[in-house]
Parts: structure tokens; sequence; C-alpha cells
């Protein structure tokens, strides 16, 4: 799988553009594309969106190369993030408060352990012997 700074690299320079002509195009500085483009700076949502701007593509249609998703596959509606999604859900946790956060953090992680759990002990798993073992509850007398 190609990182998403070599992806960036590859749209650039099939356009053909500057370092300089994407900064410029997206609003971003120079140095920032480049750090992109030798992975030393992973962009967050709103400087992505820039700087697919400034390759002339979607962010969707950029974050689907990066996935090895087709274009094709991504307007079709493929598991890419949509950019609209994205920016309702950034509006939705800056709205929150700390607290609130951490609770949306705590039920995160506790939904991620009971699918992971569940994946470990498909019957394939326990045909190996590989799934989990649970304690079982102490019987009551």
């Amino acid at each position: 799988m190609k990182t998403f700074g070599a992806v960036v690299r590859e749209q650039r320079r099939g356009l053909p553009r500057t370092q300089a002509d994407v900064a410029t195009m997206g609003g971003l500085e120079q140095a920032r594309i480049s750090e992109i483009e030798h992975d030393t700076y992973l962009p967050g949502l709103d400087l992505a969106a820039r700087l697919a701007k400034g390759l002339s593509v979607s962010l969707t249609a950029l974050v689907a190369r990066w996935e090895g998703v087709s274009a094709a596959q991504a307007e079709l509606g493929a598991d890419v993030p949509d950019e609209a999604l994205f920016r309702r859900l950034r509006g939705l946790w800056e709205d929150m408060t700390p607290e609130t956060r951490a609770r949306f953090c705590a039920e995160g992680r506790r939904l991620l352990r009971a699918q992971w759990d569940a994946e470990q002990e498909t019957p394939a798993a326990a045909a190996t012997g590989r799934a989990r073992r649970r304690r079982r509850p102490a019987k009551s007398a």
C-alpha cells in the first residue's frame, strides 16, 4: 500500500505542478507540501481538503487513491469517507465538552473491544483452539 505522501507526489507530478504551485492553489505553505510528500507530516481534514484543492481533485478521490480504491468505485459509494460527513463530525466534536469527549472515547473503545472479541471467537478460531477463553462467573451456592 502506498503512503499518503506517495499518492500526493504522484498526483502532483501527473498534473504536472510544482510543490509551490500546489501550495499556492491550496492556500498552503510549500514546506508543508514537502513534509507531506516525504511522509513526515500527515495532514488533518482541513489541510487535506486544501491539499486536494491544490491538486485539483476532491478529497474523496485523493483518499480513495490512498486506500487503493479506484475513482469510479469511490464515486459509486465504495468505503471512502464523505467530506461532508467529516465536516459534520468535526463540528459535533468541537461542540462537545471535555467530559462528553471522554465518555464518547470510552464508549468507542468499549465498542471496538467488543467487536475485536467477537471476531477473535469465530468458529474457525475455536476449531484451532485459538479462541480467547473467558472466565465463567462463579456459581452461587
